[in-house]
Formats: structure tokens, sequence, C-alpha cells
């Protein structure tokens, strides 16, 4: 019987210019694997939902989260917090776009008001010029 050779696993995570953490050369975040197998998918499910995964990969960055529990919560509650930090900050910029594209919606509906007007006045000509002939 030949011995053997056993070689650590290399978790296959790579960190982003954004500071999140990428699988293997995927787009595919960590936070997004995390929360599939929280909510129950497993490894072969998180690979048929995001098919440029590996289920090698899968498997060696679940077992990697589930022996670094602490330092996979720390790394979830600070990329929410950055979430939270992108959504407030596009909510202090939408109202001025939310205020410019209702003020664009009113322009619209006036033209198209002015539009509808005009037929019914060319309309209403034509049927006066055809009973009048």
């Amino acid at each position: 019987m030949s011995a053997l050779t056993l070689e650590p696993v290399a978790i296959p995570l790579r960190p982003d210019e954004f500071g999140g953490l990428r699988v293997a050369e995927t787009r595919v975040l960590l936070e997004l694997i995390v929360r599939a197998y929280n909510t129950g998918a497993t490894p072969e499910e998180i690979v048929q939902a995001y098919d440029v995964l590996k289920l090698r990969d899968v498997y060696a960055v679940v077992a990697w989260c589930l022996n670094n529990e602490t330092a996979v919560n720390e790394y979830m509650a600070e990329r929410e917090r950055q979430a939270s930090r992108v959504r407030n900050d596009l909510d202090a910029i939408l109202p001025v776009k939310a205020g410019l594209l209702k003020s664009l919606r009113a322009r619209q509906l006036s033209s198209a008001l002015a539009a509808e007007q005009q037929r019914f006045v060319d309309a209403v000509i034509r049927a006066e010029n055809t009973a009048g002939a």
C-alpha cells in the first residue's frame, strides 16, 4: 500500500480593488457564497447558481469559512457597513436626481398634452371644413 501525501489546500480567495474577496479567478464575491450557504444552499447548488465557479473551490471556501467563523462574520459586517455607506451616499444624491426626473416627466407630459390638444384642434377644423363644404 502506498503512502498518501497530504498537501495543504490553498484557499481560492483573492482580494479585489474594493476590499472584497473574490472566489478564485472569478468575480463572484465571498459574501454571495456565505449568504447562499447560510440560507441552506449546498456547494452543488451554489455552483449551479454561479456557473463560473468550480465545485472544488466552493467546497474549499465553505470549509475555510466554517473554520474561521469569527473572521468571516467580521468580514461580512464590514461589507455590510460599506454597502450601507454607499446606499447613504446614493440616497443623498437621489433627491436631486428624483427632482430632475420629475421635472423631465412633467415636461414630457406637457408636450404630450400639447400634441394631443393640437390633434383635437386639427380634427375640429377638418370637421368644420368638411361640414361647410
